[in-house]
């Protein structure tokens, strides 16, 4: 019954009511924006120690692997900010962060040159890192006494 209750409930946010079900895109882009700054952060980085990050994940030295595990968590974090900013439906909203990056991934796929299986493949994780993002933003830290 307390499920049932949770699920007919409105919520709101700055005067906004909504009802679960709907997906806010606004916290989708938020997260998603999130998920590419911290990403060309780390690209940035890696890069410096390893030019091959920039060519896509290889795997074939231990930077681009750790490049690609951060990308992945990455998409984690964006994930756990759109779950956070819609306050509802938070596993969907944090996995639609992963969706759109897919999404461009076939957009980009459409040009001169296709992604690499294995930045498909990661992107995939991602949707998942994503959605776990999103799962762990239900939890909201109790306010703590002063």
């Amino acid at each position: 019954m307390v499920a049932v209750d949770f699920l007919a409930r409105d919520s709101t946010w700055q005067g906004m009511t909504t009802r679960p079900g709907r997906i806010r895109w606004l916290a989708v882009m938020a997260g998603f924006f999130v998920d590419i700054l911290l990403s060309e952060i780390i690209r940035g980085i890696g890069s410096q120690f390893d030019a091959a990050v920039l060519e896509g994940a290889t795997f074939r030295s231990g930077t681009t692997s750790i490049v690609a595990v951060l990308l992945v968590l990455s998409t984690g974090i964006g994930g756990w900010v759109a779950g956070r900013m819609a306050r509802h439906e938070h596993v969907l909203h944090g996995v639609l962060v992963g969706g759109v990056g897919i999404f461009l991934i076939l957009l980009a796929g459409l040009g001169d040159a296709p992604e690499p299986f294995t930045n498909v493949v990661l992107q995939c994780f991602a949707v998942l890192a994503g959605g776990l993002g999103g799962f762990l933003s239900r939890w909201i830290p109790a306010p703590q006494e002063q």
